[in-house]
């Protein structure tokens, strides 16, 4: 038993040693090298989790997706796969859209670190891209308060919340997107939408209320027929 892990330490440290020097020397840090080099060792055993698991990073900081994708599988097989080996699976999967693939590697990682925000963005992206925005909603949620902040996430908060009901959070979440997207009509158009669908709520209750909505609605969209429309009708009882 002890020979076994003695054995199994001096292959891992003598796998590490020669990834470092195939690193460290001319040429610097060749893919070409280190592929053939965990290929080399892999040949000899199958199963050895290291060079795989290194093989199967190498393919994925080169974009090599497919690649990725089938050594980590293998890793899965074995049964080797860690949690950070199931996150890195997630990326790839995600990268090729292979987006409920992606939600089944990730899922075992959430649910033992709640709060791990590269586990979090990619499952909120991925429901998003299903159309699980209730799910992608939570997920995203997290992903942003833990600072994980790219260029659509409050525009992708925002539609979730839009086709939830929860206007007044979709209206914020719109409004910071347009910071970054100042010149998307989309996004206005959507924030527009929004601002409509809170007038109309507010005509029979809040009049004057309904109004600045309807208003905020014209200056993203001037013309807009629906905020012109119930403006009218406001303005028309109004002068009544």
């Amino acid at each position: 038993m002890q020979d076994s892990r003695l054995r199994t330490i001096f292959a891992r440290t003598r796998f590490k040693v020669g990834i470092c020097l195939r690193m460290i020397f001319p040429p610097l840090y060749s893919f070409q090298r280190l592929e053939r080099y965990c290929r080399a060792k892999l040949a000899k055993d199958a199963t050895a989790y290291l060079p795989r698991m290194f093989l199967a990073n190498l393919y994925k900081d080169h974009l090599k997706n497919e690649e990725a994708k089938r050594e980590f599988t293998e890793i899965r097989r074995l049964g080797q796969l860690t949690d950070q080996d199931r996150l890195n699976l997630g990326e790839v999967l995600y990268r090729l859209k292979d987006y409920q693939e992606a939600i089944e590697a990730l899922t075992p990682v959430i649910e033992r670190y709640r709060n791990e925000k590269h586990a979090n963005w990619y499952l909120g992206i991925s429901y998003f891209e299903i159309g699980n925005f209730g799910r992608a909603r939570v997920y995203l949620e997290r992903a942003v308060a833990r600072g994980v902040q790219r260029r659509d996430d409050y525009w992708r908060l925002g539609v979730c919340y839009d086709r939830l009901g929860e206007l007044q959070k979709a209206t914020d979440a719109y409004v910071e997107a347009l910071k970054d997207r100042s010149d998307s009509e989309d996004l206005k158009q959507n924030l527009a939408s929004v601002y409509v669908r809170i007038g109309k709520s507010l005509m029979e209750r809040n009049p004057e209320q309904a109004k600045r909505e309807l208003r905020k609605a014209l200056e993203l969209r001037p013309g807009d027929q629906d905020a012109v429309q119930l403006l009218s009708i406001l303005e028309g009882r109004a002068a009544r």
